[in-house]
């Protein structure tokens, strides 16, 4: 888990780690020890998803207090993370207020399959 996202492509460079060597090294630290999940937040336009390896995945989290302002109009978000052990397999959830909704909308972000 990070505040600060490591996948800094160039509409997320504000947001990611502005060390470039830090970065490769924790990537690299990620690779070869079988990181599967890398959590991040920091960016507050959406949800990002991002694979370095087959099986080393970064998934940047919105953020979830929601704001509406002249810079920034998102709902309040949250997310649950939901391992299927038998399945072999992550599902991570966010769930988000929608106007004018009775409940909070539900959606899989990402099924990530894990070697247990």
């Amino acid at each position: 888990f990070s505040h600060m996202p490591l996948y800094g492509k160039p509409s997320l460079v504000y947001f990611a780690l502005q060390d470039n060597q830090e970065r490769e090294e924790i990537i690299s630290l990620l690779v070869r020890r079988r990181g599967m999940l890398f959590l991040a937040g920091h960016h507050h336009q959406g949800d990002v998803l991002y694979s370095f390896t087959p099986t080393t995945t970064e998934f940047i989290l919105g953020a979830f207090h929601g704001r509406d302002s002249l810079f920034e109009q998102t709902k309040p978000r949250w997310y649950i993370l939901d391992l299927d052990a038998e399945a072999k397999e992550i599902k991570i959830i966010r769930y988000q207020v929608e106007p004018d909704a009775n409940k909070p909308s539900r959606k899989v972000m990402a099924t990530l399959h894990v070697t247990l």
